[in-house]
């Protein structure tokens, strides 16, 4: 059976989700490498999720097996592929024009990845493997 998590895009509600899923993945035995990732992409799919595409909160459901894991990610905001897109060719001016970081990260980070929009909710679909 998953286990589900609900979270809000506030930094508090992200940091207990992400000690939620790592202390799950660690105690279920995964590798660390599967972890780190899975961590660190819920921090990037929930604060995008909520900031730029205005989701009260995110539904997360993680099923694990021996090596892997597997997030399904789900939320009411603006449709949003963050899987499609294309980023800038060059490096902007300033640093603080850098856009896009976290979604590079999220497209990067998984083995497999799926999003689809369906029931007014975008689904996102992601495969952690050692």
């Amino acid at each position: 059976m998953p286990f589900e998590l609900n979270v809000a895009g506030d930094s508090d509600a992200i940091v207990a989700a992400e000690e939620q899923l790592q202390a799950l993945l660690e105690h279920a035995g995964l590798p660390s490498m599967v972890i780190s990732r899975a961590v660190l992409v819920l921090e990037e799919v929930v604060l995008n999720a909520c900031r730029h595409g205005g989701a009260p909160e995110v539904s997360v459901s993680v099923e694990m097996e021996e090596r892997s894991c597997r997030l399904i990610f789900e939320d009411a905001g603006t449709p949003f592929d963050p899987l499609s897109g294309q980023f800038a060719a060059t490096a902007p001016a300033h640093i603080d024009d850098m856009g896009g970081r976290g979604l590079l990260l999220i497209r990067r980070s998984a083995t497999r990845s799926q999003y689809e929009y369906a029931g007014g909710r975008n689904w996102l679909v992601m495969d952690f493997k050692d």
